[in-house]
């Protein structure tokens, strides 16, 4: 802990006049104050889960919305896997579908954050430069922003939405960005971001089909968040209906004493009812 928060190694960080600044400081709390609005897009959303979360990355603050959306897709989903250790701790419990449809078995798994986060990128800079089919592009990875746009682009057009998001991170390119181009320029995309494309293998234990299945840690932590609050709120209204206590008295108390005067609420009221 630091001054009240937590410091986090970003894999790639933001980039100010040649300097790379990739360790961002986590608020003490709060996290799941003022969630984002349920109508928000994905990508609206995790921008908002980061804005509200960070205090600082490196010598920038304070960090709001644009820088949120600067952050490649990598890190935002590393903010989100280290607000979900703070929060809750280390294990992610998951249920996933058996991939073969005759089975039909849902499979119960436990992650670590520590195995879903890959170590900071060796980048000199945020623009990269390859050559792709004999022709050499610069180009920068995809960030918040960009999958905003992107998302908001989609529901027209998914096909479109993914051809705008390339040409939005491409600075230079010797002659047109077409199929064969793009395809090679997306594989680049994501080898130089693997924090942002998080897979899960497995194998059901009881017919042995294996299956691969993406993992969204920024949609993972909302959800667990919205289900806090929502938790939160329940126990805060039982008890100031029945004890009369403040909601700020409530709030403060530990969450173990908190539900422990739950459990005992409960008790007395199901015994008032049998």
């Amino acid at each position: 802990m630091d001054e009240g928060g937590t410091r986090v190694r970003l894999p790639a960080g933001l980039w100010r006049d040649g300097r790379r600044h990739d360790v961002a400081m986590l608020r003490a709390s709060g996290f799941g104050e003022e969630l984002p609005r349920p109508g928000a897009l994905p990508a609206e959303r995790a921008t908002q889960l980061v804005a509200a979360c960070i205090e600082r990355i490196g010598e920038v603050e304070p960090v709001g919305l644009d820088e949120a959306r600067e952050l490649v897709v990598g890190d935002r989903e590393a903010i989100a896997l280290h607000v979900r250790r703070l929060v809750a701790g280390e294990e992610l419990p998951c249920v996933l579908d058996c991939p073969n449809p005759e089975c039909g078995e849902r499979l119960e798994v436990t992650l670590r954050v520590s195995d879903l986060l890959v170590e900071p990128y060796a980048w000199e800079g945020a623009l990269h430069s390859r050559s792709f089919c004999g022709r050499r592009v610069a180009f920068r990875v995809p960030n918040g922003g960009d999958l905003e746009r992107a998302a908001g682009r989609a529901a027209a057009s998914v096909e479109a939405a993914a051809e705008e998001l390339l040409e939005a991170c491409v600075e230079s390119c010797e002659g047109e960005l077409d199929a064969e181009l793009s395809s090679a320029l997306a594989a680049a995309m994501e080898e130089l971001d693997p924090q942002a494309d998080i897979s899960l293998a497995f194998a059901c234990p009881e017919c042995g089909a294996e299956g691969t299945v993406p993992f969204d840690a920024s949609a993972y932590v909302l959800e667990e968040l919205a289900q806090r609050k929502r938790a939160l709120e329940r126990e805060v209204h039982l008890l100031a209906l029945h004890y009369h206590w403040s909601e700020g008295d409530i709030v403060s108390m530990p969450q173990s004493r908190r539900r422990r005067y739950i459990e005992l609420l409960d008790d007395e009221l199901r015994g008032r009812a049998a």
